[in-house]
């Protein structure tokens, strides 16, 4: 959440979502991240509504709405 998978070699200092070949997601958050939301979500409901989000793009991703993506990135 701010930092590029592209420049850190450890994968514990991101956050990210990661989709498996069956649809399946899974969601990693940082300690950093973590501790800028915890006092309003618990761990559980951060990793939950992260998830929910990249439902949300995956959906609209296939209905052809990728510009509601880059909407809702650029609101956050």
């Amino acid at each position: 959440m701010g930092i590029s998978p592209l420049v850190v070699s450890d994968p514990l200092k991101i956050s990210y979502v990661r989709i498996d070949g069956e649809g399946n997601l899974s969601v990693s958050i940082s300690s950093f991240d973590y501790s800028q939301y915890k006092e309003k979500l618990s761990f559980d409901q951060l990793c939950q509504s992260m998830a929910e989000v990249f439902e949300r793009f995956i959906e609209y991703y296939k209905e052809g709405r990728e510009e509601r993506i880059i909407n809702e990135i650029k609101t956050a």
